[in-house]
């Protein structure tokens, strides 16, 4: 991990992309050796933003910072990522 937060910080990209690569959304990229999903939704993954097929998507969400938010969109791609209280947190606590 510090080799590629290392090697990202120097060529001045994120992480996420050079694990998963940007060029093409739809292309299918094998995450495990069993589970292919589209490059789009596996730098999801890699952001911690979707799980994967098979995965508890309710423990997936819940392993983060507990002030830590990131809420989709459900119209759009679009993600919010920040910090909520203790109340906000429990009432966003759904898919």
């Amino acid at each position: 991990m510090d080799e590629l937060l290392t090697l990202a910080h120097a060529l001045n990209a994120s992480p996420v992309h050079l694990l998963v690569p940007p060029d093409d959304d739809d292309a299918p990229y094998p995450v495990t050796p069993k589970v292919r999903i589209p490059r789009k939704l596996a730098r999801w993954f890699v952001r911690g933003l979707e799980s994967l097929p098979g995965q508890n998507w309710r423990l997936f969400g819940v392993e983060g910072p507990a002030d830590e938010v990131v809420i989709r969109d459900g119209k759009s791609d679009e993600w919010t990522i920040g910090r909520r209280s203790d109340g906000e947190r429990n009432r966003h606590a759904g898919r």
